[in-house]
């Protein structure tokens, strides 16, 4: 048994030290390679967060005539069309109302961002959130893939430690998209994520676009895989600390199982196999219970100690600055992640099971 934990953990350090290979190369962005870029951001209430990531994206290092900033207000019912007004004077920021064609088989979310890249000029279509606040060499370097290697591109996102729950959230996001960044970078497609994706406009309206992907809860895996069947675009990654996007993370217990319980049904749909690796995670703290209970406790503590390292390497490799009681938290979350992923994956299915829907920004998210 000690040896199957050590292979496990081997591959695992292996993918971190691939992370790490990937975070240090620098994409070189000479002047060259900038093109006309399109920023795709659907915003639903966000009134708290839109004018921070309209800004973050206005202090780009590239040219102010290379780049547009596309927004749809999608019928918020806080102030976020009240603060979207502000920036309709700005050369670079092109704001739209909710008032999107309906496609039926799409959530409202596509439906906005297929609106949107239908309204887009640009040679690259890069996809953010309205609650992320990106690094002022995020739009020259994911461009700069996208146009050099010809792929669909993305980049890391973490949240913003602010509290237990939020650390907690970091560790996880930290550890999934840290594996996918390494698994991605070697050849070996996996997923895009919506809040730091870029590809070719050309291979986006090749492929159809959104207005061709199937109901899905995770819009942003539907057009990665759409895009890479119609074209046979490749997938790659850019994970330096330029591109790393910072998100808001979920403050409630039952938005974050909410948030869970889309991911995982779209999980179900665009990537299945996917799923089975996702589940294993999920199921760790039991087998660790049962091999205390079968008598091997060297192979379990062998393992929680390993788990607790990888954990800590990978957060490490990311760039961040902690307040003292937001470095507690982080600590506490590392120490305890296994607990929270078994527990919340745990609520999660019993969510899927007794047939409950995710929401997304108050709206029922139906596949």
């Amino acid at each position: 048994m000690i040896y199957f934990v050590i292979t496990v953990l081997t591959i695992d350090f292996i993918l971190w030290y691939i992370f790490l290979y990937l975070r240090s190369k620098k994409q070189k962005t000479d002047e060259e390679v900038l093109p006309f870029c399109s920023v795709l951001i659907m915003a639903r209430n966000e009134e708290d967060h839109i004018s921070s990531c309209i800004d973050s994206l206005l202090s780009q290092a590239y040219p102010r005539d290379k780049f547009e900033i596309l927004v749809c207000d999608d019928n918020s019912t806080d102030k976020t069309a009240e603060i979207l007004q502000r920036y309709e004077e700005n050369e670079n920021v092109r704001v739209f109302g909710g008032d999107y064609p309906t496609i039926e088989h799409l959530n409202n979310k596509a439906q906005g961002l297929n609106y949107l890249a239908n309204q887009a000029r640009g040679e690259v279509f890069l996809f953010t959130d309205a609650d992320c606040i990106m690094n002022a060499g995020w739009l020259k370097n994911m461009a700069a893939r996208v146009v050099k290697h010809n792929e669909i591109v993305i980049a890391p996102t973490v949240p913003v430690v602010s509290s237990f729950l939020s650390a907690l959230q970091r560790v996880d996001w930290v550890m999934a998209l840290g594996r996918v960044v390494s698994v991605q970078g070697i050849g070996v497609p996996v997923t895009g994520n919506g809040n730091n994706m870029a590809m070719p406009a050309k291979a986006y309206k090749e492929s159809g676009g959104y207005e061709a992907t199937h109901r899905s809860h995770t819009e942003d895996a539907a057009i990665f895989y759409l895009v890479r069947k119609k074209t046979g675009i490749r997938a790659g990654v850019v994970a330096n600390n330029q591109v790393i996007a910072r998100t808001q993370p979920k403050l409630r217990w039952d938005e974050l199982v909410s948030q869970r319980l889309r991911w995982w049904l779209g999980g179900v749909s665009e990537a299945p196999g996917w799923l089975i690796f996702y589940l294993a995670e999920a199921l760790w703290i039991l087998i660790f219970i049962t091999l205390l209970i079968s008598g091997f406790g060297v192979s379990a503590f062998a393992w929680l100690t390993g788990r607790i390292v990888l954990k800590m390497l990978y957060n490490c490799s990311l760039p961040f600055s902690f307040k003292k009681i937001a470095f507690f938290y982080y600590i506490s979350a590392v120490i305890l992640f296994e607990f929270y992923s078994f527990i919340l994956n745990f609520t999660v299915l019993v969510k899927w099971g007794v047939g409950k829907s995710p929401e997304w920004k108050g709206r029922e998210v139906r596949s």
